[in-house]
């Protein structure tokens, strides 16, 4: 039966990145190659992670087929460094620079409190300790200090500066609709280069766009557009496009003979 111990290897992350990865809107495959990253790399008390061959990737269960992109999102997202010339790989540790949007549940509030519960041990409804687990070193080794008191709730850990929706009073419907729709929608407006009709695309032609076709997708479907139109001025109004146009640029209706980069000069 496995038993790993404290005392074993283990990769150390500081609990402020651990809870800006935890609340970013990675899909499962994004997450999993930043962990093997991140495992390769600080889990071997290294700044970079030498990952030779794409096919690699398979070992988190990401076929080559699909490797590629998600490595390309996650650098345009500012999330990895990737050195093509030589396959290493580092993980950016300043997330304020990453553009990724928060997962829409998060609460700062919430999680506040829940840290606060797990810090304090309780004893027949009685708060009794609160363990704080201290960065200093003495001799090589991190010291656990157990402060006894009966100390009041405070803010534990770090939560990102970016302006999030709070959950008060809405329900999660509300939040998914006002974030998860119109942040991804906004990423995309970004990206298109004719900033014109935005008050006409409607709530739900911005769900549409998320359920439907996606952030990623959408993003090549405007790198083709651009691509496919080289003079800026025969391009079409932003909602016409959103609402319609660019449908002809989807992956199934897309040469992939004509490609190139899928992401061309867009920024995420």
């Amino acid at each position: 039966m496995a038993n790993p111990q404290p005392t074993d290897s283990h990769l150390r992350i500081a609990h402020s990145i651990q809870e800006e990865i935890m609340m970013r809107d990675f899909t499962k495959r994004q997450r999993s190659i930043v962990d093997f990253i991140l495992r390769l790399s600080w889990g071997c008390n290294k700044k970079t992670a030498i990952i030779p061959k794409q096919r690699d990737f398979e070992i988190v269960g990401i076929g080559e087929g699909k490797i590629k992109r998600e490595l390309q999102w996650l650098v345009n997202a500012k999330v990895i460094i990737w050195n093509r010339n030589t396959n290493e790989f580092s993980f950016n540790k300043n997330y304020d620079q990453w553009l990724v949007s928060i997962v829409p549940g998060y609460d700062k509030e919430k999680l506040t409190n829940l840290l606060h519960l797990n810090l304090t041990t309780y004893q027949n409804g009685k708060q009794l300790t609160e363990t704080v687990s201290a960065e200093t070193c003495q001799n090589g080794k991190v010291l656990t200090e157990t402060v006894i008191s009966n100390l009041p709730k405070r803010e534990v850990g770090h939560v990102s500066n970016t302006e999030l929706p709070r959950a008060g009073d809405r329900s999660i419907e509300s939040i998914i609709e006002n974030n998860i729709y119109n942040d991804h929608f906004e990423h995309a407006w970004k990206a298109y280069p004719v900033k014109r009709g935005k008050k006409k695309i409607s709530e739900k032609q911005k769900k549409l766009l998320e359920e439907e076709v996606g952030l990623e997708q959408l993003l090549r479907c405007i790198a083709r557009y651009k691509q496919s139109k080289p003079d800026w001025q025969q391009y079409q109004n932003g909602d016409t496009f959103f609402r319609s146009g660019f449908a002809d640029f989807l992956d199934d209706a897309w040469d992939e003979t004509q490609e190139g980069n899928p992401y061309g000069d867009i920024i995420l």
